[in-house]
């Protein structure tokens, strides 16, 4: 390796450290303060560098944000694209798959979900994950012959992003109370009796 590869080496080491050094200061942060008031000030002190340097890295509060979450987001839409290539229709069996995957990317990111989701705060990262769940219920619902109509579908997948996500949140907030299995038990018994099971409910 000549002097420029290893300088330019020596020099991605640093970045990657500062970044996680930022990130680091953002999960200490969020222990104590909701997201909508911590400032990029704050994270700079907590990270022990200046505002220029996180502006050096970071454009803005909001690519930050996206790169201190991406790897969970990644997570999710690996988890549910595999399981999607496995189906080949929509069944009650294949929802309930999709929600224990939901379940694991929440087990898996579980401080970042708690800060960021279960606050029932509407953040950029709650958007992203309402996002690929109801891009993924809408490839679902494409299965079926009866919601061909585009208005119909995304009214059906809105409807069920909604619901789920507000299952979820409950669940994040009362896991003392209510297991993963509880719910992928009832969501379970509510689709065998809804319009995944019938579609002429």
């Amino acid at each position: 390796m000549g002097p420029e590869n290893k300088a330019q080496k020596k020099e991605d080491l640093r970045v990657t450290r500062t970044k996680k050094s930022v990130c680091d200061a953002l999960t200490r942060l969020l222990a104590t303060k909701n997201i909508d008031k911590i400032s990029i000030q704050e994270i700079a002190a907590e990270a022990m560098i200046n505002r220029n340097t996180f502006y050096l890295h970071f454009e803005n509060i909001e690519y930050f944000l996206e790169y201190y979450y991406k790897e969970c987001l990644d997570d999710l839409r690996v988890r549910l694209l595999d399981f999607e290539k496995k189906a080949s229709s929509l069944t009650v069996d294949y929802f309930n798959g999709c929600v224990e995957r939901l379940i694991m990317n929440i087990n898996k990111f579980s401080f970042i979900y708690q800060s960021l989701m279960a606050r029932s705060i509407y953040t950029p990262f709650y958007k992203s994950v309402e996002s690929i769940i109801s891009s993924h219920i809408q490839v679902m619902f494409k299965t079926r012959n009866d919601l061909a109509d585009t208005k119909m579908l995304k009214i059906v997948a809105n409807y069920y992003t909604s619901g789920l996500i507000g299952v979820l949140v409950l669940w994040m907030n009362n896991r003392s109370d209510i297991s993963s299995q509880d719910i992928i038990e009832v969501l379970s018994r509510i689709n065998s009796r809804n319009f995944i099971a019938d579609p002429q409910l």
